[in-house]
Order: structure tokens, then sequence, then C-alpha cells
């Protein structure tokens, strides 16, 4: 709660400093450390970073999950033609094709969707997904927290070579997400 409370005087302050949002602020030599001390103390540093066991079972739980979620958008085919025909290729040929982002993409189309079926074999269907959805999206936003951290070694490397520091953790983060 004390660290919460600091961090927020300290972003407080930085605001007064530069007169801007935080994303504004500036990169200099006076509020890059309370821009990092803000970076880790908003959840990135309460995060525990995860064992190899969890890493391991994560990473199984979204390959699983996009898996099923790719088999469950071909049974579509069947069971909601009318479905299939408005997506055209969004359904992929095998699971490893299919990204996140259009992942997300499909789900929001059908939820869309899913609003007008009146079909109770079809809403099951999506029911069910959306439900792997939901696994998928926790287990992946876990695995990212959890590593956000991480990313600021290798932008150490990198700082003084035209990017400011937290220039390249953003640039990171971007990454890790993808």
């Amino acid at each position: 709660m004390a660290e919460r409370q600091t961090a927020t005087r300290l972003s407080d302050d930085v605001l007064r400093k530069t007169n801007t949002e935080p994303h504004d602020a500036p990169e200099t030599a006076s509020t890059s450390p309370d821009l990092m001390r803000i970076y880790f103390t908003h959840g990135v540093g309460n995060t525990p970073l995860l064992t190899k066991e969890e890493e391991m079972r994560l990473g199984k739980t979204i390959f699983e999950a996009r898996r099923n979620l790719a088999k469950m958008a071909r049974r579509l085919r069947t069971t909601c033609p009318a479905f299939a025909k408005t997506l055209a290729g969004a359904i992929p040929k095998t699971h490893e094709t299919w990204e996140f982002v259009d992942i997300k993409r499909f789900m929001a189309r059908l939820a869309e969707y899913a609003s007008t079926e009146k079909d109770a074999r079809s809403v099951s269907l999506m029911r069910r997904m959306s439900a792997v959805f939901t696994l998928l999206r926790n287990a992946r936003d876990k695995l990212i927290l959890a590593n956000l951290r991480l990313v600021t070694t290798p932008a150490k490397r990198y700082e003084g070579h035209g990017l400011a520091f937290l220039d390249l953790i953003q640039e990171g983060n971007i990454g890790l997400m993808k």
C-alpha cells in the first residue's frame, strides 16, 4: 500500500514538473529514475517471476486453447454456415497460423453474430469458444505480466543508440506481447 502511495506521489511530482501527461514527459536525467520507479512499482515489480513449471503450464494452456479454438472455428463451418461465409478466410486451416490478434478479431465478430443466432447447437458452441478464449487470454496476460520486467535487461544493452531507455522498454514490451 505504501509503495502505491509513493508511486502515486512520484507520478504527481513528475506531472507537476513537466506539466504534461505521463506519456508526454520528456526523457531527462531528472525524470528518468522517477519514471522507472513508477514502471516497477505499478504492477511490474509486484508481479512475481514464474517458475519453469508455471511457464511451461501457461505455455501449454495457450497452445491447447489456440488448438481447441481453431478446431471449434472449423466446426462452425457446419453448424453455422451463414457465419462461416461472412468470415471467408478468417477460419484457420491450422492453429499454428492463428495469431492472438486474429483470434481476438474472430471472437469479436462471433459475439456480434451470436447475439442474433437462435440455433441452440450454434449458441452452445459459441459459448464454449468464448470460455476457451477467456482461458487463453488469462494465461497469455499472466505470462506477459510476469515477464515484463525481463525486458529491461536487453533494453540496457541498446541504451545510447538513439532511443531513450523508456522507449526501448516500450518497444520490448510490444515485442513481448506479440
